[in-house]
């Protein structure tokens, strides 16, 4: 079962963008998208990864992101967390698994705190840790890309079209992807890459408004951390279900520190971290990478369900 995507009019009157892979005769399994993504983001994986020969795969877009009503209010993990159960009420999935990325992850710690009952399993890749010893330095670097998106205010309320998208990439997303402040400091090999990037970006963005993406980055910077109770209850109830943590040892958004602590605070859960090569967004720019990251999330959830033994804890490649 494959189709396009449709939009879900939930109990709470929200609409949400939203698509169904794989098959109904299977476990569920919700993908939670990273950053104002569109969750489009995934089709790498849904494509090469195998979750659908076994899963009822359902990808959503959050609020005011990718086509998805607009958030009546100040966006928040509670939130997140609730618009999330109302769309399990409404599509009459009790319990599922759950596989996030990056803000995925804080998503599904809240999920957590709120109803962990509705969890299966829980794993991601790029995890977000509240406790990191080094979070205040994680949110100056999150804050950085503050400065850039506020030049662009005059484009925040409009939905993001070509134009909207080129103006972004060159003040926030070449840089934070790059490490080059302008055309000019890419390396040959950069250049060479930039208008792929570009090419496979906009799609996963577009037509989320530049606005939001600014509300979850200031969010991530200045308010996180005063929600860190939440996400610690979060942490706590995960410890009673069985948890897949991902990490690559190049991310540049969330440091891999997060994730080998947070396998400390959860030590029963499955630790993978990944070298040569992976990075922050290798599973939605790489086949290949995409591909075994799926397979070991395949045999973990063949484990938690109680089939063959997945990856042992604490493995690094």
């Amino acid at each position: 079962m494959t189709g396009s995507d449709h939009a879900f009019v939930t109990p709470a009157g929200r609409t949400v963008q939203l698509r169904h892979d794989g098959t109904r005769a299977g476990a569920p399994l919700v993908l939670l998208n990273g950053a104002a993504f569109h969750l489009g983001q995934w089709q790498r994986l849904v494509d090469k990864g195998g979750w659908t020969k076994a899963h009822h795969v359902i990808r959503y877009n959050y609020a005011g992101t990718g086509g998805s009503s607009p958030r009546p209010g100040p966006v928040g993990v509670e939130v997140l967390a609730e618009e999330l159960c109302d769309l399990l009420d409404g599509l009459g999935i009790p319990r599922a698994h759950f596989y996030g990325i990056s803000q995925g992850t804080i998503v599904l710690q809240a999920l957590a705190a709120r109803a962990p009952e509705r969890i299966l399993s829980a794993a991601g890749y790029g995890w977000f840790y509240g406790g990191h010893s080094q979070i205040e330095q994680v949110a100056a670097r999150i804050a950085e890309r503050l400065g850039p998106l506020e030049q662009l205010r005059d484009l925040f309320d409009a939905p993001l079209d070509r134009g909207g998208f080129e103006a972004l990439w060159d003040k926030v997303y070449r840089p934070a992807l790059t490490g080059a402040s302008s055309w000019a400091a890419l390396s040959f090999a950069q250049r060479l890459k930039d208008p792929v990037l570009r090419h496979v970006l906009y799609p996963l963005l577009r037509p989320t408004p530049i606005g939001q993406i600014h509300e979850w980055f200031a969010y991530c910077a200045e308010g996180l951390r005063a929600d860190e109770p939440v996400l610690r209850d979060g942490l706590a109830a995960l410890a009673s279900r069985p948890v897949l943590l991902q990490h690559a040892t190049a991310d540049e958004t969330l440091p891999v520190g997060m994730a080998r602590e947070l396998s400390t605070v959860l030590p029963g859960a499955k630790y993978r971290e990944y070298g040569a090569g992976y990075t922050h967004t290798s599973i939605a720019f790489s086949t290949a990478q995409a591909r075994q990251i799926v397979q070991e999330h395949c045999r973990f959830m063949a484990a938690a369900a109680g089939g063959p033994r997945p990856i042992s804890a604490s493995s690094r490649a």
